[in-house]
């Protein structure tokens, strides 16, 4: 098409990186495929005018690979999917949500440990539930965290994959979302940090990250951040005697900030790259 027609632009979406992606550990034999593929990837991309992804970190190593200029534009939310979830009320014990995927890269370990100080403290008598949305689709996530969480079963519930709808519904019910940082990795946000943002509600991110997700739930004012297990049991402890007494979680959201992630904005922010680089 680009010999055919001069003067047509071509522009690469990466959402997730290709032959660069290290999202997954993997085998020698896939890190050879990638290496042959990185070839086309190259000769592909070579007729493009420039890319777009999702963080400067992702935009830096795909440039270097594949030689062209490169524009963040980040995920967001659809914000038609949240408008009816503000009043429906909340989970009579104190729940915290994840939902999606659990990557091999992401400690869930640690969040898993100070869960079960916080039984073990309250020897067994916290009205507490840990919700894991999708992860029962996922073996080799699923049977990590079940063999992890052995004589404690009854305070997590590991479920199949839902609608959209109904996980949101479920998000919303919630008292805290959880978000895990990637292990050795810079620049990713997955997609569930966008759901957490249109949801405006409190994030446990366990372990911190120090990089895109610590600093976007920092600015728009959700963020609970810890570095440690024992950070998280004493977190963990806190925002549960505020649950039993009544206290709300004191959040300073930066409204502003939140919807310059609405798609609507994004599409417009990314109608303008266009047009001043074609």
């Amino acid at each position: 098409m680009k010999k055919t027609f001069k003067n047509l632009h071509l522009i690469a979406d990466y959402r997730d990186d290709w032959t660069t992606n290290d999202l997954h550990l993997k085998s020698r034999l896939s890190r050879l495929l990638d290496r042959y593929t990185s070839y086309f990837e190259k000769r592909w991309l070579s007729f493009f005018d420039f890319f777009v992804s999702v963080s400067q970190p992702y935009v830096d190593k795909i440039a270097r690979l594949i030689k062209r200029p490169g524009f963040v534009s980040s995920n967001g939310f659809v914000a038609e999917n949240y408008k009816d979830v503000s009043n429906v009320g909340s989970e009579e014990d104190f729940t915290i949500c994840y939902s999606g995927s659990l990557a091999q890269r992401q400690p869930v370990e640690i969040f898993l440990e100070g869960v079960k100080k916080l039984v073990d403290h309250t020897s067994g008598s916290v009205r507490f539930k840990v919700r894991f949305i999708g992860l029962e689709e996922q073996l080799t996530a699923w049977n990590r965290v079940k063999e992890y969480i052995k004589g404690y079963e009854s305070y997590f519930d590991l479920m199949p994959k839902i609608s959209k709808a109904d996980c949101v519904r479920l998000q919303q019910r919630a008292h805290v979302l959880l978000l895990i940082k990637y292990e050795g990795m810079t620049g990713v946000p997955g997609s569930k940090m966008y759901e957490y943002l249109a949801l405006k509600k409190p994030v446990l991110l366990c372990p911190g990250d120090n990089d895109i997700l610590e600093h976007t739930m920092r600015k728009s004012g959700q963020g609970i951040f810890v570095r440690s297990s024992d950070e998280c049991f004493t977190t963990l402890k806190q925002l549960y005697a505020d649950f039993l007494s009544g206290s709300r979680m004191s959040q300073d959201l930066d409204l502003s900030y939140i919807n310059s992630f609405n798609r609507d904005v994004i599409a417009k922010d990314l109608v303008d790259l266009i047009n001043k680089n074609c």
